[in-house]
Parts: structure tokens; sequence; C-alpha cells
């Protein structure tokens, strides 16, 4: 079995430690955007699907999530909204380099910073990418404190810098 390798160039923060960042009270992973939607009062519609349909044959299944989606299609539409908004907003996001034993570190990001050139392939380097505006920096740390703080992270480091990682796939 082989591997592939994904280069990732970002402007935020790099965590040291494996561990997941958001979680739920459960304490089970939890996409960052669900987090900031409940902080905020949006309902999630998917907490609401009926249980135990995954242990159904599929034939029996997919007659009665298909009638679930269609009476529930205005708040699944609104939430996906809501969390495009939400992501919007921000313009951050998570991401994780991964080893290839299965590890995951950790790292927050702007959008527009990171680059990937993923297995086998090149990306051109741009001279904006390497020395950006001091104005674009400036934007980039009020959205990673604004992110930080609305998630109560904390910053693995004092300020956001650039970091080239690579990811297992």
């Amino acid at each position: 079995m082989s591997e592939s390798a994904d280069g990732i160039l970002f402007y935020g923060y790099a965590f040291e430690d494996e561990e997941r960042l958001f979680k739920n009270e459960e304490g089970e992973s939890e996409e960052w955007i669900a987090i900031i939607a409940r902080q905020r009062g949006i309902p999630d519609p998917w907490d609401d699907y009926p249980k135990g349909m995954d242990a159904l044959p599929y034939p029996e299944r997919r007659p009665v999530v298909d009638a679930w989606i269609a009476a529930n299609r205005g708040a699944i539409d609104a939430f996906r909204d809501a969390k495009k908004a939400i992501k919007d907003e921000f313009g951050c996001d998570d991401g994780y380099m991964g080893d290839s034993d299965g590890g995951a570190v950790p790292y927050i990001y702007c959008d527009g910073s990171r680059i990937m050139a993923y297995d086998y392939s090149c990306r051109d380097v741009t001279d904006f990418m390497m020395s950006p505006h001091a104005d674009q920096c400036a934007e980039w740390d009020r959205k990673l404190d604004a992110f930080m703080a609305a998630l109560g992270l904390d910053k693995p480091h004092a300020t956001p810098r650039w970091f080239l990682t690579s990811s297992f796939g």
C-alpha cells in the first residue's frame, strides 16, 4: 500500500500535541462551526436524525432517511447556510498535520494563506505569499485572534506566523 504526502504552507498557529481541538460535551471531536452555531442558538437539524438508522439494511433505511430529509429540507438548508456564514465571518479554519502512523497534530490557518501541493504536484509560490502586505497580515492576525477567542483556544505561541508542513494520507 502506498502513502501520499501533501505539502502545506499556511499562516496561523501550529500546535505541538496530538489532540483534537474541538470537542463536544461528551468529549468527542466536533466541527468548530457547529460549536459556534450552538453558542449562537442555531439548531442543528441532524441532532434529530432518527436513531438506529445505520443498523438497518440499506433497502429499509433508504426510504426512511429520504422521507426524513424531505421533511427537514428547510432546516437542513438553513443550517448549511448558517454554517457557511459563520465560516465566511471568521475567515479561518483548522487542519491536521498527519503522519504515516495515523497521528494528527492540529493547526489553525487564515483563508487565503494555505497553499497545498498534493502528491507529485508543484505549486507556484508568489512574492505575495512569502511577504504579504502589512495590512493583509494585520487582517489575518485580527481574524485569528477572533477565531481563537470565540472557541476558547489558547495560542500555542505568541504570534501567528508562516509554517511549512506535510500530511500523509
